[in-house]
């Protein structure tokens, strides 16, 4: 992340990721600070190497709350069920 990246940050959010740890398991701590992320409305994404990036407001559909997402999935959850044919609507 740059630093006009960070500093464009909520001060709720850089509290967050300001608890980053290079002490630890760089990988776990990445996991831990989306998770804290995540309790607040925010995400955020990380690779092997320990980089936290793209740091974002979470979206709706990110959480599986969208109307349109919850409605494919039961579509296709209906369509999966053996011996019967997705609900009509």
């Amino acid at each position: 992340m740059t630093e006009i990246e960070y500093n464009n940050l909520p001060e709720r959010v850089k509290a967050i990721v300001e608890t980053y740890d290079d002490n630890e398991n760089l990988y776990e701590e990445c996991h831990r600070i989306k998770i804290e992320l995540e309790h607040i409305g925010w995400t955020c994404d990380y690779d092997l190497s320990g980089e936290i990036f793209d740091v974002r407001k979470k979206l709706k559909i990110e959480s599986g709350t969208h109307p349109h997402f919850t409605n494919i999935l039961e579509s296709f959850a209906n369509a999966m069920t053996i011996g019967t044919k997705p609900k009509e609507r």
